[in-house]
């Protein structure tokens, strides 16, 4: 339709001739326009069953999805009538880890002809309805859920959001992630984990000169350890110098921990700074041939289960040792 459409007289305005109330003014080919009844579409039905694996969506449904335990891919069905109607519901989803992604078919789009093909649920509870234009071969997304990080950045998760070069860990308070922040330590290099928890289930052993693994704040990253251990920092190789952890916590779990940082092997120059250690039974940090140590502004507390010594250096003579504000 194209040109001026003038609606004239005093108001309120009279209904057109022919019209009844739900109508809307419709086109044909030559540019007149006519009041015609609104295409009626059929409320959707809820699936019978909850899909858990790939799944293609019938026409009148609004299927039901959990993403609990895997991602859950849906596919839209190919060129279907004009005004057919799906729904697509995440009722359950492990936040973060999985997800569902509905699809379009092969030579159909979402909200505009050749525009995207996908659209990912990724939140509990959001869903999303898609409407088809045959004219334009696509689904218009009629009705969706956002989160609302997508609407305001103040809601944004923040969760894996902080900036971080931990490319394999989770640091979702399930995943182990000792073997990917083990890969992630580069000599020289700073680790900069992300807020939100690591699960430890082996010692994360340091053995790379000048690597330094850095949180975004006490109380806002942690490494917990899930399992008995002999530490839950340690390092393996001797005579490597210049490392440094800081802004973090490391959470013992109330498991049988020996030292939560440490090992008898010599360290030359260790930094631990503005580290908070809790629910800890054994002692917090053993020097073995302790030289050149700093440690600072650090806390040990945890309703009195931080129980062992704070500092214990054997395997040789301790020398230049700094405590401040512990």
């Amino acid at each position: 339709m194209s040109g001026t459409l003038n609606l004239q007289g005093t108001p309120p305005l009279v209904m057109p001739t022919g019209a009844a109330a739900g109508y809307v003014l419709t086109t044909d080919g030559s540019g007149n326009v006519s009041p015609q009844p609104a295409v009626a579409v059929a409320a959707l039905v809820p699936s019978a069953t909850v899909y858990t694996s790939a799944h293609t969506g019938a026409v009148g449904e609004y299927a039901r999805v959990d993403a609990s335990a895997g991602n859950v891919p849906v596919t839209l069905p190919t060129a279907p009538s004009n005004n057919t109607t799906i729904g697509v519901k995440q009722i359950a989803v492990s936040l973060g880890v999985y997800a569902t992604t509905v699809t379009c078919g092969t030579g159909d789009a979402l909200n505009k002809t050749s525009g995207s093909t996908s659209y990912t649920l990724t939140l509990p509870s959001q869903g999303a309805i898609f409407q088809y234009n045959a004219a334009g071969h696509f689904w218009l997304v009629t009705a969706d859920n956002l989160s609302l990080g997508a609407l305001d950045s103040r809601y944004i998760n923040t969760v894996n959001a902080s900036p971080s070069t931990a490319a394999g860990a989770k640091f979702d308070g399930v995943t182990d992630d000792h073997a990917a922040l083990y890969s992630d330590t580069v000599a020289g290099r700073t680790l900069q984990l992300p807020n939100g928890q690591a699960e430890i289930g082996a010692i994360l052993t340091l053995d790379k000169s000048g690597c330094k693994i850095q949180g975004q704040g006490m109380h806002q990253t942690t490494l917990q350890a899930t399992t008995s251990l002999s530490s839950v920092l340690g390092w393996g190789a001797p005579s490597i110098s210049n490392l440094e952890i800081s802004d973090l916590t490391i959470d013992g779990n109330s498991q049988s921990i020996s030292y939560v940082i440490g090992a008898e092997a010599k360290v030359n120059r260790l930094t631990i700074r503005r580290v908070r250690f809790i629910n800890c039974t054994g002692d917090i940090i053993l020097g073995g041939y302790a030289s050149n140590y700093v440690i600072e502004d650090c806390e040990a507390d945890g309703a009195g289960l931080a129980q062992g010594s704070f500092f214990t250096a054997t395997s040789g003579p301790a020398e230049s040792l700094i405590f401040r504000r512990n």
